[in-house]
């Protein structure tokens, strides 16, 4: 808690009267940190680029950004596993509204000319990148190409629309079940 209190630039007695526990203030501090981050990698991720660029470059340069930030390594290190995973990637709107913030506008304009799947909405999407970006975030056994690499076979593919390929459309309600499936 010293490191926290030092951190928030209080006394650790003014941290305990604020009745919060040590993980309910680490959650804060992360997601502190990482809106911090979202404001830097917001002007690559508005670049009017093709979607596939747009999504591979930022996607190595937000998994490098979190996985290098001395402050959110240190803060990630101090917080339990389970307690990041459910912050990161599990139903917290605080982080869901955050990537949706960065990577929302790249998504529309890119369903506006036709190069990402309008069948998947933004939130599964972002549902989808969060889980793979903590995965990257998490694992120091790989390079910027091999990281890149994974994205283009993976994860692009899960989010674009394929040349030469009719552009699947969701118009909110059940498709019919064909005859042969009844």
């Amino acid at each position: 808690m010293d490191d926290i209190a030092k951190e928030a630039g209080i006394g650790r007695t003014g941290l305990y009267r604020l009745g919060l526990s040590r993980s309910q203030l680490s959650e804060a501090a992360i997601v502190a940190r990482l809106e911090e981050l979202a404001d830097d990698l917001r002007p690559l991720m508005e670049r009017d680029l093709p979607f596939a660029q747009l999504l591979i470059e930022g996607s190595v340069a937000t998994i490098a950004s979190a996985r290098n930030d001395p402050e959110l390594r240190h803060l990630l290190a101090t917080t339990k596993a389970i307690e990041i995973t459910r912050l990161l990637v599990g139903p917290n709107p605080v982080m869901h509204d955050l990537a949706l913030s960065v990577l929302g506008p790249a998504f529309r304009r890119a369903r506006a000319k036709g190069e990402m799947r309008d069948d998947i909405s933004d939130d599964r999407a972002i549902d989808w990148i969060r889980g793979v970006y903590l995965m990257f975030i998490l694992r120091q056994d790989l390079t910027p190409q091999a990281e890149r690499d994974l994205i283009q076979d993976f994860l692009l593919p899960s989010l674009a629309v394929s040349p030469g390929s009719p552009r699947p459309h969701r118009s909110g309600t059940r498709r019919p079940r064909s005859a042969s499936r009844n």
